[in-house]
């Protein structure tokens, strides 16, 4: 009984934080609803980043490696949980779990527990760019831009 209780009130606290979070999936791109419309599709508010997200370009201290059968898709969860499908070589990889805090800054940064921190440049309802330094190419910065899906 004891246990029942706690996995109850485990529920109920999980609920209840997720209904006091004012965060919500970004809208589609193109849609009119939304707190911002910049123009070029880019509605929704810069706030949201729920959803799903598709690495659309990649820049090595400053040089385009971008290669669209080398990339990525994110997706970022209420729950603070986060899902990684890479493609490699054009063949789709199995998703991979990961979580994050989202730190409201300055400077607005994503700390995924496996991918590492990300920094936040620009966001808008319908794309997000981001920087870190990658330990993969000696510490190089890199940044990326997301499209929302």
């Amino acid at each position: 009984m004891k246990r029942l209780n706690k996995v109850l009130i485990l529920a109920f606290v999980v609920t209840f934080a997720g209904a006091c979070t004012k965060l919500q999936e970004s809208p589609e791109p193109g849609s009119s609803t939304g707190a911002t419309n910049t123009g070029g599709g880019n509605t929704g508010d810069p706030d949201v980043y729920l959803g799903l997200w598709k690495q659309t370009d990649k820049t090595l201290d400053g040089a385009s490696i971008f290669d669209a059968d080398n990339t990525f898709i994110v997706k970022l969860d209420a729950a603070a949980t986060a899902e990684w499908t890479y493609t490699i070589f054009g063949a789709v990889q199995p998703a991979i779990p990961d979580s994050y805090i989202l730190q409201d800054g300055p400077p607005v940064t994503i700390n995924f527990t496996d991918a590492g921190t990300r920094e936040v440049i620009s966001k808008t309802g319908s794309q997000i760019v981001w920087q870190y330094n990658d330990p993969n190419a000696a510490g190089a910065l890199v940044v990326e831009t997301l499209t929302k899906q």
